[in-house]
């Protein structure tokens, strides 16, 4: 009884025993080289084995297809020669008109048919008369192969042989089937054993007898794949006992190396683990690593002793640096660091921290009492009062601009940041602060402001000249058309041919002093009083064609626009002045003989939208490209085409407002295209609001009267 309680004793003991070794074997570090050896060994022996049978299983299919090649082209000519022995032995038989007979020749079925020239059926009558040999295939009733022979002068005969007849002589030369093909119709015959999907499979034509049209007669041969396997699984398997009796070398050796090795370098492990870092340790650091011998691990010892020596002193010479390198950024910077911990009155200040505050690190002790004394009176409260919210739960970090006065009097501005680190409690543990000297920056966003103010006192100057030159400038142009007009009706009769040409003058200079002056205000209108959003471009393009409808039906002009446009970011009112511009432009520059044809395309580019209008005008030469998006730049007189050469450059000008490019092409018309880029995302406002220091036009003084403006 005492021996059956005692044995499952035994057995949980060794349960918990044999978990507790593992463990401590796999922790030496001989058990994980040899491991790590194993482990490389059989992945070689893998790699090994698996390249070899992938090798050897490709030369054994190669060459099997191979022989299977040959086999289907040996029973391709076997099946040939049966097919030119009965032709041979049809073309001999003499039957009567209609007569039938049937032979078994070598194993083959033949059936001959006599054929009355006259009445050949399907066959060709021709070929009949003239007694030439005719062949067909068809794949009806398993597969037929019929020819129609000349016996005589007085007829021929019809020789039939079906695909299962031809199959059987060749089933003594191996295993596989015929295959009629024709018109996309097949018939399949089988001899001995079917070639099997699994294994290689050839296929060979079988050469036939003159006179054949349409269609294809094959052999396919194989091999099924169980024939394959049993080789590839013998090979495989003396692969596998080589491999195995390789890795079990391979680990008994290195379990022997391994031993010898680690057997040294726990030594030299439980001196390093002993071993405390303090001043007089470096001195004695050789006896503690002394391994006997001159091998690499000897070495080792003593690299080790010198390595800990050179450690100590490039930590210094690091710590060294790294205080010099931040001093001098510091400095570059004029940025000073200091550290603090919550509740405690001392603190570590940087050197430029020091130099910001006006104070030597030699004179004094940093703490919060100096650092106040340095910040002016009035700032104290505020800066105390931010500091001390920074501390509370939810926060952390502190930005705060404040007054400070240095030892000599001189008050300086100074930006102060700081950010709370906290432990896993969110206790405050440590202040990190920066001290900044912004009293430069100060001083320039000072003068920034007074430059924005007097650049808005110079836009209203501007919008108040947009005023009087759209109504005080113009009214004197009105006042002489007028009186011109009132002169011409009272003395009609007393004009002669040279007074009214010169009155035509006048008439014609004031109309182009009106234009000059009001196409000059559009231009300042430009990014004036606009309200970008999303716009329908086709919706614009729609409007723009609605304002040139008399021009488009003066001209016949043919205007091809894409069924879908995007929808763009920008003002509705400049983006159909764009449109009217460039299609206008491109109404007005026509070729005398042509009728205008333009075509609107746009293309979507990733971050931005490319449009384009082309025509069949006249076209600008490359060198006056740049030129005509001039203001006031005319590329043509005024006797040839009208305008005040402003159109163009109201066009770059709304382009560029949104942050895109326009350009001028040629094309193969021999005419211009006009392209231009429209960002998709909105430009950002990055100059300051009302620096633009072009005439201002003004929304509520705009006059009403103001036309398309034209000018390349």
């Amino acid at each position: 009884m005492l021996a059956g309680l005692a044995s499952p004793m035994v057995m949980g003991a060794n349960l918990r025993i044999g978990p507790i070794v593992l463990a401590r074997l796999s922790q030496r570090l001989s058990t994980r080289v040899a491991a790590a050896t194993s482990a490389l060994a059989l992945f070689f022996v893998v790699c090994t084995g698996i390249g070899a049978w992938v090798v050897a299983s490709g030369m054994m299919r190669a060459q099997a297809t191979r022989q299977v090649a040959e086999l289907a082209r040996a029973q391709a000519a076997h099946a040939s020669s049966l097919l030119d022995f009965a032709v041979r032995v049809a073309s001999r038989r003499h039957l009567a008109p209609g007569g039938v007979e049937r032979l078994n020749v070598s194993g083959l079925e033949l059936e001959i048919r006599a054929l009355d020239p006259a009445s050949p059926g399907d066959w060709s009558k021709s070929a009949a008369i003239l007694g030439n040999p005719v062949g067909r295939l068809s794949p009806d009733l398993g597969g037929r192969i019929e020819m129609m022979l000349p016996v005589d002068k007085a007829g021929s005969v019809v020789l039939s042989i079906t695909l299962s007849s031809l199959a059987a002589p060749l089933a003594v030369s191996g295993n596989g089937e015929l295959v009629v093909r024709i018109n996309g119709a097949a018939a399949e015959a089988a001899f001995g054993t079917p070639p099997q999907a699994d294994g290689p499979v050839a296929e060979a034509e079988i050469a036939l007898p003159q006179g054949f049209g349409r269609g294809q007669l094959l052999v396919r041969a194989g091999i099924g794949g169980a024939a394959l396997d049993l080789p590839l699984g013998r090979y495989a398997l003396v692969l596998s006992l080589m491999g195995a009796v390789a890795l079990a070398l391979v680990l008994a050796l290195a379990v022997v190396t391994s031993r010898r090795l680690t057997r040294t370098l726990s030594g030299l492990a439980d001196a390093a683990s002993s071993f405390e870092f303090d001043a007089g340790a470096v001195a004695g650091a050789g006896g503690r690593f002394h391994v006997d011998g001159n091998d690499e691990i000897a070495r080792l010892g003593k690299a080790f002793a010198g390595m800990v020596e050179r450690l100590e002193s490039a930590y210094r010479d690091l710590d060294r640096r790294s205080q010099a390198l931040l001093t001098n950024a510091e400095r570059v910077a004029q940025v000073g660091s200091a550290i603090w911990q919550p509740g405690q009155s001392q603190q570590q200040w940087s050197d430029q921290f020091h130099a910001i505050l006006g104070l030597s690190p030699a004179d004094v002790v940093p703490n919060r009492q100096v650092f106040f004394d340095r910040v002016h009176p009035d700032d104290r409260p505020r800066l105390a009062r931010v500091m001390a919210d920074a501390l509370q739960p939810e926060s952390g970090r502190v930005v705060m601009d404040f007054r400070i006065i240095r030892g000599d009097g001189a008050e300086r501005v100074a930006q102060f940041r700081a950010e709370v680190a906290r432990d896993d409690q969110g206790v405050p543990i440590r202040v990190d602060a920066t001290l900044q000297d912004i009293t430069e920056r100060k001083r320039m966003e000072e003068q920034l402001d007074g430059v924005v103010r007097d650049l808005k006192r110079s836009n209203e100057e501007l919008e108040q000249f947009a005023y009087v030159a759209s109504h005080d400038l113009r009214q004197p142009l009105r006042t002489v058309r007028s009186y011109l007009s009132l002169i011409e009706d009272s003395i009609d009769d007393k004009l002669d041919d040279e007074t009214r040409e010169f009155m035509d003058f006048i008439r014609d200079g004031v109309k182009r002093m009106d234009s000059l002056i009001t196409d000059l205000l559009a231009y300042s209108r430009v990014g004036r009083r606009v309200a970008d959003g999303p716009i329908d471009s086709g919706r614009m393009v729609d409007l723009s064609l609605l304002d040139l409808q008399a021009e488009i039906d003066e001209t016949h002009a043919r205007i091809d626009v894409p069924d879908t446009l995007p929808v763009i970011e920008g003002d509705s009112g400049e983006m159909t002045r764009l449109f009217q511009n460039l299609i206008g432009n491109a109404l007005k520059y026509r070729k005398p003989e042509h009728v205008p044809h333009i075509v609107l395309e746009c293309v979507d580019q990733g971050l931005q939208w490319e449009f384009s209008v082309a025509d069949n005008g006249i076209g600008i030469a490359p060198e006056h490209r740049e030129r005509a998006f001039g203001i006031f730049q005319r590329l043509h007189g005024r006797h040839e085409y009208e305008g005040t050469g402003i159109g163009l450059a109201i066009c770059r000008k709304i382009v560029e407002r949104q942050g895109g490019l326009i350009w001028c092409e040629d094309n193969d018309q021999g005419g211009a295209t006009f392209r231009f880029t429209w960002p998709k995302m909105r430009r950002s406002a990055s100059s300051l609001a009302g620096a633009n220091l072009t005439l201002a036009g003004n929304g509520d003084f705009a006059d009403p009267e103001v036309q398309r403006e034209d000018g390349r």
